[in-house]
């Protein structure tokens, strides 16, 4: 049974002191991060994320919730998860300087994605795709996951980013509006099975945790080669925001895409809504074990 907190801040929200049968203190103890707080229903867990950061909150500071209101993904695009049937946690990253603040906005969605498809691996057995930026997909079933990584300004005025993710576990093919049905996966139509929301978290804050610490430089050379063995866009012919087209060539070591345009010119571009247009030199994802045979 889930017990709400007296006073939860904000019209609406409902904050809770069990989650998944148990206390949140046993989670947060489990996960060994500093602070843990748990909604029924809020706003979007980035929102409150950022507001606890503006507030002092220490770094590796998670939010999570059953259901978001005003759950979001890139670009202002609405985040559909019916309440209790997804993963939906962010978690507050420090930065050591302001400056480091851009660069760490261009290499965390894709670390988090990386994250992102480790934990579902290691929990359900699924081995995960990326599509730059920030989608995690599963091959021939659709999205599983998505990341939302923003900036932030903390109490004492350094920076910080505010990674969120919302993966797909419960949901059936109904839960969704049609409109997206085509294109949405979960790990429970993916594998048949309920997995422990609270397992998955767990892993999932380890590995984001740990590949935190990538953030304020360029990334390694092991990193990017296992981004490269889950990377559903190289080789592809793609375009960009409608307009740039090319061969996809990997990820760079700053998180930009590398852009083969038709005179076999490379480009780096650091953001955009990427659409595949062909299937050309198409890779097939390998799980961890395999890259590392």
């Amino acid at each position: 049974m889930t017990r709400p907190t007296a006073g939860a801040r904000g019209a609406g929200d409902i904050a809770l002191r069990e989650w998944e049968g148990e206390p949140v203190e046993h989670w947060r103890a489990a996960w060994g991060v500093p602070r843990l707080v748990v909604y029924r229903r809020t706003g979007s867990t980035n929102d409150r994320a950022r507001r606890l950061a503006e507030e002092g909150a220490p770094a590796g500071t998670v939010v999570l919730a059953d259901e978001q209101t005003a759950g979001r993904g890139r670009a202002g695009r609405r985040w559909y998860a019916p309440a209790g049937k997804a993963l939906l946690l962010s978690i507050i990253l420090r930065l050591e300087r302001v400056e480091d603040q851009e660069a760490a906005l261009g290499l965390l969605p894709v670390l988090v994605g990386l994250a992102t498809a480790r934990a579902v691996e290691r929990v359900a057995g699924l081995s995960a795709g990326l599509k730059w930026p920030n989608d995690v997909v599963l091959e021939g079933m659709g999205k599983l996951a998505g990341v939302l990584c923003e900036g932030a300004v903390t109490a004492a005025g350094g920076a910080c980013i505010v990674a969120g993710v919302g993966v797909n576990v419960h949901q059936q093919m109904e839960d969704w509006p049609a409109q997206i049905r085509a294109h949405a996966t979960s790990i429970l139509l993916a594998t048949g099975r309920d997995v422990a929301r609270a397992r998955l978290a767990g892993v999932l804050v380890a590995e984001i945790l740990e590949l935190a610490g990538h953030v304020a430089g360029r990334l390694e050379e092991g990193v990017l080669h296992e981004i490269a063995t889950r990377d559903l866009l190289r080789g592809r012919r793609v375009s960009v925001d409608g307009h740039a087209r090319g061969i996809a060539r990997g990820i760079a070591a700053d998180g930009s895409l590398r852009l083969e345009d038709d005179d076999g010119r490379e480009t780096l571009v650091r953001t955009g809504t990427v659409r595949v247009l062909d299937a050309t030199e198409r890779p097939r994802v390998r799980s961890k074990r395999e890259a590392r045979r």
